[in-house]
């Protein structure tokens, strides 16, 4: 798994573009920015 802590902010809106695009969700919208975790959102069904 890639670690994305201390990840540039706009690395990560940009990868949570290409998923919203791949899944047809918006992440975004489910979990505003500001309260979400950012390994929990890009990997939701990681273990722990």
């Amino acid at each position: 798994m890639t670690t994305i802590i201390g990840a540039a902010p706009s690395a990560i809106d940009t990868h949570l573009r290409l998923l919203e695009e791949a899944i047809g969700v918006s992440l975004l919208e489910r979990a505003p920015r500001g309260l979400r975790p950012a390994g929990v959102v890009l990997f939701p069904s990681a273990p722990g």
